[in-house]
């Protein structure tokens, strides 16, 4: 993948002097670069109320542009149930507003951004990079509503890229739509004397089965991609499942070089322990060891963690949005002092997606 134009825009550099960026940030840059592009890839969308017919919206909004009878809007927008993954990719590419909101009674939290230098930004990082046909094509008519809206003649860079184990792309797009199942939880059955393991990585698409194929092959996996229908809707699926032992080992390989970056990681530390279980040919034989397997399995779960941030998201917003180099500080400049336990708690919960820089000024008035 090549990102010498974000950088170009990113950091205002003349062309031909990307070597002024170390190697060093390039390829920390870089990983999440390719992770971000493969979670855009699998669980976003492109949205515009001016129609084309040749294309159809897809689950969530992630691009979103607004043509009304008043002045237009473009803006880019991530929707998520887990807060910890937008702050880190708001952290990680530098600009945005994360905010709450509720919907059906169940919370929800977006990343946002409308701003023109960063509407830029996140076509450099897109053009060319792609690998999904109908991701190409939504990107090849959003970029021609941003060309007619300012005017611009931004060319549509070829797209020859494909799924490899060398980036983060495989990780960010099993983040989106991936996941790891295992029996432990529901359906561990006792036969031939101990209870057997059932593991496996899934990904579902609509449509994309060169894609899902070569996923498989990178894994040296062999399963047969399957074909389901949704009857409600008459859409066809596909859907790759990996379960040999081999391959489950060169899938762990891979997301310890490219981590999941969201909760989705719980889930995957899960899958890893009962698959090293069953590497380690640790047979559970009693209802007893299997219950307390469970039990250990269960631990793992995102769901309090998820209450945690959601009840707690007033503080959180407020600290996370403050210039506090501390959670000391930020208790005396807000007369917050007996909440003192709960912010240092959260804070250390986030520690990897503190943000303290200043607010998208822009943005925050849009809403």
């Amino acid at each position: 993948m090549d990102f010498t134009e974000y950088y170009q825009q990113k950091f205002f550099l003349p062309s031909g002097t990307i070597n002024k960026i170390t190697k060093k940030y390039r390829v920390q840059q870089e990983h999440f670069l390719s992770w971000f592009i493969g979670f855009i890839e699998g669980d976003g969308s492109y949205y515009t109320n001016q129609k084309d017919p040749t294309l159809e919206v897809l689950n969530k909004n992630i691009f979103k542009t607004n043509f009304e009878n008043k002045p237009k809007k473009l803006s880019f927008e991530i929707t998520q149930k887990d807060p910890r993954l937008l702050f880190f990719i708001r952290k990680n590419l530098g600009f945005g507003l994360v905010y709450p909101f509720t919907n059906k009674d169940r919370i929800y939290y977006r990343y946002y951004t409308s701003k023109k230098e960063n509407i830029f930004k996140i076509v450099a990082l897109l053009n060319g990079n792609l690998i999904l046909e109908k991701r190409k094509k939504q990107f090849e008519f959003w970029l021609s509503i941003i060309n007619q809206k300012w005017f611009l003649l931004i060319p549509l860079k070829p797209c020859k890229q494909s799924p490899s184990l060398k980036n983060g792309w495989v990780s960010g797009f099993v983040e989106a739509d991936g996941g790891f199942y295992t029996n432990v939880k529901t359906g561990f059955r006792k036969s031939g004397g101990y209870y057997n393991y059932l593991l496996k990585m899934y990904i579902t698409q609509k449509g994309e089965k060169p894609t899902l194929t070569n996923i498989r092959d990178l894994f040296g996996a062999t399963t047969i991609i399957q074909e389901f229908q949704n009857t409600e809707r008459s859409i066809c699926y596909n859907r790759l499942e990996i379960n040999s032992l081999d391959s489950r080992e060169q899938i762990i390989a891979y997301f310890q070089k490219f981590p999941l970056k969201g909760m989705k990681n719980i889930h995957y530390k899960r899958w890893v322990r009962i698959h090293n279980y069953q590497k380690n040919k640790i047979n559970i034989r009693t209802e007893r060891s299997a219950t307390k397997l469970q039990r250990l399995v269960q631990s793992i779960e995102e769901r309090p963690l998820l209450e945690f941030f959601n009840q707690n998201m007033d503080i959180l917003q407020l600290y996370l949005l403050s210039n506090s180099n501390t959670a000391i500080d930020f208790v005396i400049s807000q007369g917050l002092q007996e909440n003192i336990e709960k912010i240092q708690i959260v804070k250390d919960i986030w520690e990897s997606s503190r943000i303290t820089d200043s607010l998208d000024i822009e943005d925050s008035e849009e809403l």
